[in-house]
């Protein structure tokens, strides 16, 4: 079927919102949900900002969805 993931902005700021996020992609891979459908829930461009950051902790937190959407997350 699919799966919907959810963010917010403090994944960007927030060590700890940030690890909780990668352990919610960790399982997506460790379940076999990372190659279903997945919709994306998230604050109003929260992958944006990510993307558009200088901060190298914020701008991975878009590399990695990338790579888990992609299906080359953990490998």
């Amino acid at each position: 079927m699919g799966v919907e993931m959810e963010l917010s902005d403090a994944v960007l700021t927030d060590l700890a919102a940030r690890n909780k996020y990668y352990a919610y992609l960790d399982k997506g891979v460790e379940h076999g949900y990372m190659n279903s459908f997945t919709a994306f829930y998230q604050q109003v461009k929260t992958l944006k900002k990510a993307a558009e950051s200088a901060d190298p902790a914020a701008r991975e937190v878009y590399d990695k969805t990338y790579q888990f959407i992609k299906g080359t997350y953990g490998q």
